[in-house]
């Protein structure tokens, strides 16, 4: 059969065919490293997430400091972690919103960690501080101050708040790795 063919048209067949497989394997190639891509940057996607979570609970932790400084001292500069606290809090959320904005369940989370604060900040930071004020007013005793601590309203809360942001960044280490894994398999595949 092959000998009906002339040694041009041999070598042209041949050469077509080594094209044809050099075509085969970049398209191959070219797959693996799009798939080596995407999860690469899904990684970081779960690093930035990893680490804007740790933010927030840096930020709750700020603001808690802030108010406790104030509780014990009554004087205003103690306030500045908890100022920046709050914004850095309010960014950092933000930011994670948007980040998890495919991901319903991180979403919920979120939901419930910024109802939290929100409830936090209001009842427990605001009350604390202004049972303060009270106290420098001489409206109210420094007793006062201690009893409203010693009964943990406000860490209850905070530990909640740890607890969801542990909860996030538990599933954001699952995903992690099963997107190692794919990095991996598709590394083997483009070797």
């Amino acid at each position: 059969m092959l000998s009906r063919f002339t040694i041009v048209q041999k070598l042209s067949a041949g050469f077509g065919l080594i094209i044809l497989i050099i075509c085969i394997l970049i398209g191959l190639v070219r797959d693996a490293f799009s798939k080596i891509e995407d999860a690469t940057n899904w990684n970081i996607h779960t690093y930035m997430v990893l680490d804007i979570s740790n933010r927030l609970v840096i930020s709750l932790t700020n603001i808690e400091t802030g108010m406790r400084g104030f509780a014990l001292s009554g004087e205003d500069d103690f306030l500045a972690p908890l100022t920046s606290g709050r914004s850095s809090f309010d960014q950092s959320l933000g930011e994670l919103q948007r980040l998890t904005s495919d991901n319903p369940a991180q979403q919920q989370r979120l939901m419930e960690i910024k109802a939290t604060q929100q409830k936090w900040y209001s009842e427990d930071i605001e009350g604390t501080l202004a049972l303060k004020r009270s106290v420098v007013a001489g409206k109210a005793t420094f007793d006062d101050l201690v009893l409203r601590i010693k009964g943990r309203q406000d860490k209850v809360k905070m530990d909640g708040m740890r607890k969801l942001i542990a909860d996030l960044q538990g599933d954001e280490q699952k995903l992690l790795g099963v997107r190692t894994k794919t990095l991996e398999d598709a590394a083997r595949s483009a070797i």
